[in-house]
């Protein structure tokens, strides 16, 4: 008996026919062995590797076959070493070559989803398997600012923000990575914060000011039992919300008021509580370490141009500044944080040098400044994500590549793979 796999709709079953009964496209063959009799054993087997000559047959636009399910065990991976060369025969396979400071590296598990160039409004998502060299198309959805793991929810799902005109944000989750899944609209707000792994997501409805006072709610989603929890109501709060950020159960929040700046936080009391006075809260990792910068003179994003950021454990002493002795690491967005909360990939500014940074977050040098490594210089279209072995991902002016304490490794596509621009997620 035979089974098929459909790379571009993920469909399997026994084959019964050439083309993906779902999706139209060409199905993969997969031979089964037969039954085993009774008392049988399987024979003495030597270790082999698969030929090379395996073929590899792009679908007509959106897929590509698993190109390196020959090679087994005994080939040497590496981070960013998936290599389409354009001036290879058709059919030939494509070998996966050693970084220079890779020694046997296996790709982490999981997958990569970027999203494609945006256009009338709407993006592709693409997904990228490195352990198989697979590239494989997504569902459209609307052009979105951030895509966010939703794997606590449900494996494969993911949760999604995007801009709209009137200068909201709408709120999306997808529950599949296939050309037939679509986005399901959660809600609109003036501010956004996902918790982690997407289980939550706190979205902050902020009134017209009326005599320097305005109405300031947040509720936050439940994903997983779709129930909704209303943690702050304030109709009359005579000040602003700067900022919005989730961690475990409490959702944080940065007022201006006329008695000054502050972090605070609430749960599921709707009670507010006071974290950090005197500062604006820039971003919050999934263990809740903040990156904050001092609220004289900060912007309402914490990304004024000449503020540095500071590293803050609520409860363990004050912000430990980031940067050197001569100059303060300036943040002008953060990209993306390991699920641990250890490593942060942010755009910003060192003295002189402009582009891309990685922050070490939790335990660490306590005497300030804590210095960031510059990973890269910043192109356009701007986005990263962190495996769960602390591998980053990025993309960089229409390029992809990782970085693992080292130099960066650009993963080339295949030419028919449409360029990464903007946000990007791995997941499980």
């Amino acid at each position: 008996m035979s089974r098929a796999l459909c790379f571009r709709c993920d469909w399997d079953g026994e084959v019964r026919g050439a083309s993906c009964p779902r999706c139209g496209a060409p199905l993969h063959r997969v031979e089964q062995a037969p039954p085993r009799r009774a008392g049988e054993r399987d024979a003495p087997r030597s270790p082999e590797v698969p030929s090379a000559e395996a073929p590899f047959e792009p679908g007509p636009r959106t897929s590509a076959r698993k190109v390196l399910l020959g090679l087994g065990v005994l080939a040497v991976l590496a981070l960013g070493a998936m290599s389409w060369l354009p001036d290879r025969p058709a059919g030939a396979p494509l070998p996966l070559q050693a970084g220079p400071k890779a020694d046997v590296v296996l790709p982490p598990e999981g997958k990569l989803v970027y999203a494609a160039e945006a256009r009338n409004g709407r993006q592709e998502l693409w997904k990228i398997n490195l352990a198989f060299g697979e590239v494989v198309a997504g569902p459209t959805v609307p052009a979105a600012s951030q895509i966010v793991d939703a794997s606590s929810v449900k494996t494969g799902s993911l949760g999604l923000t995007a801009p709209r005109a009137d200068g909201t944000v709408g709120v999306f989750a997808l529950e599949g990575t296939t050309p037939h899944d679509r986005p399901r609209a959660l809600g609109v707000g003036n501010l956004v914060a996902w918790g982690s792994r997407g289980r939550s997501v706190a979205i902050a409805d902020v009134g017209r000011a009326e005599g320097g006072c305005r109405s300031v709610v947040i509720d936050v989603l439940d994903l997983e039992t779709g129930s909704t929890d209303r943690v702050l109501d304030e109709p009359n709060l005579c000040g602003d919300l700067l900022t919005l950020g989730r961690a475990g159960p409490a959702t944080y929040f940065t007022l201006s008021l006329p008695s000054g700046t502050s972090i605070g936080y609430t749960g599921v009391s709707a009670v507010p509580h006071p974290v950090l006075g005197d500062y604006v809260m820039v971003s919050i990792s999934p263990s809740a370490d903040f990156l904050v910068t001092k609220a004289p003179g900060a912007a309402a994003a914490g990304t004024a141009p000449d503020v540095g950021v500071e590293l803050f454990w609520r409860g363990l002493g004050g912000p430990v500044p980031l940067g050197t002795a001569e100059d303060a690491l300036v943040v002008r967005e953060v990209l993306a944080w390991s699920s641990d909360g250890a490593r942060a990939m942010v755009l910003g500014r060192l003295g002189a040098r402009e582009g891309l940074f990685q922050i070490q977050a939790g335990p660490g040098p306590e005497a300030p400044p804590r210095e960031p490594t510059f990973v890269a210089p910043a192109g356009t279209g701007l986005g990263a994500t962190y495996a769960a072995d602390g591998t980053a991902f990025f993309v960089s002016g229409g390029h992809l590549f990782s970085y693992r304490d080292g130099e960066p490794e650009e993963i080339s596509l295949p030419t028919w793979a449409p360029r990464p621009a903007g946000p990007m997620v791995w997941t499980p």
